[in-house]
């Protein structure tokens, strides 16, 4: 079996943001939507992801005092274990529905671009807080609309 051939096109995350903070994290890139509790199980979960696919290529690897998540994420490893890209577009947020674009990981950090699914916000973020005031900013955005 071919491993998968990533590409920023396919391993674009989707945000799906209900009541409460939580939701599902959906994307190419894995087998199965993820559910996320909050904003911190968010960011775990997508690290997880990162690293159990080793995409983008971290730059420097970060010291470990815990086990690792990704044994528990659904991530794809394989092309035919892939969400389709028609079950990705379908999936919504009750609140918000947001794309994330990681980039490079640099600094033990995230670099890249959160913006909304219509694309009309667009916010780079290079750190990982950043990236969380970024969520917030958009989603506080969509919400006084």
């Amino acid at each position: 079996m071919e491993r998968i051939k990533f590409n920023y096109n396919n391993a674009m995350l989707r945000i799906c943001v209900d009541e409460g903070n939580s939701g599902t994290l959906v994307g190419q890139r894995l087998r199965e939507p993820i559910p996320f509790s909050d904003f911190v199980d968010l960011v775990l979960k997508i690290e997880s992801v990162l690293e159990g696919q080793d995409f983008p290529r971290a730059f420097q690897r970060k010291r470990q005092f815990q086990q690792s998540l990704s044994a528990t994420v659904a991530f794809a490893s394989y092309e035919h274990e892939m969400m389709s890209e028609a079950a990705v577009a379908s999936t919504f947020g009750t609140v918000s529905t947001l794309i994330l674009q990681i980039v490079t990981r640099q600094n033990t950090s995230w670099q890249g671009a959160i913006f909304s699914a219509d694309k009309a916000n667009r916010v780079a973020f290079q750190s990982d807080l950043e990236f969380l005031s970024a969520l917030d900013c958009i989603i506080q955005n969509e919400q006084g609309e």
